[in-house]
């Protein structure tokens, strides 16, 4: 019932590291990666930013094919000194705008973490997963989403806080 684009992004810092600076970013980026269409579990017709979503029950998984997660934590050396990334949870997009976006931004939230900046360390959300359900079935993407230690965001909020982030380090 959905479509799904495995992206890889080769890295240097601990998987662990990585984790928090990444997380928000990818349950929020929906809002312009989403492929759009109907929740597939859904009794009746309720549009969806992203259908896939739906099935992710897990942050991170040790299967590529099963147990749904963000990621795949599978430590695979594609080139010497990097680790592998392995995102799971992006869609197949016909746009290239919106592919351009979904890599550029990602691969940048990696960067700047790496250089030590830390660009997800405000804007931590306190349950990632519930928080990338509400974007996806938010169509107005106005739903507050409850950040870690208390406080409100909301996907569009979360995501101008990276560009600030990479504007203010470019």
């Amino acid at each position: 019932t959905t479509w799904g684009c495995h992206e890889s992004y080769l890295h240097r810092m601990p998987l662990a590291a990585l984790q928090p600076q990444i997380v928000p970013h990818l349950a929020t980026r929906l809002i312009y990666t989403g492929a759009g269409g109907f929740n597939p579990l859904s009794r009746g017709l309720e549009f969806t930013l992203s259908p896939r979503m739906a099935y992710f029950k897990r942050l991170v998984t040790g299967s590529s094919t099963s147990e749904r997660g963000l990621w795949h934590e599978k430590s695979e050396s594609l080139c010497s000194g990097y680790n592998r990334l392995h995102v799971l949870c992006g869609e197949s997009l016909c746009s290239e705008t919106a592919n351009y976006l979904k890599i550029g931004a990602t691969a940048l939230i990696i960067a700047m973490a790496e250089a030590g900046l830390n660009p997800g360390s405000r804007v931590q959300l306190n349950d990632p997963l519930a928080a990338m359900h509400i974007v996806a079935a938010d169509v107005t993407c106005k739903k507050p989403l409850i950040l870690e230690g208390g406080g409100f965001i909301t996907a569009v909020e979360l995501q101008r806080h990276y560009l600030k982030q990479a504007e203010t380090h470019l």
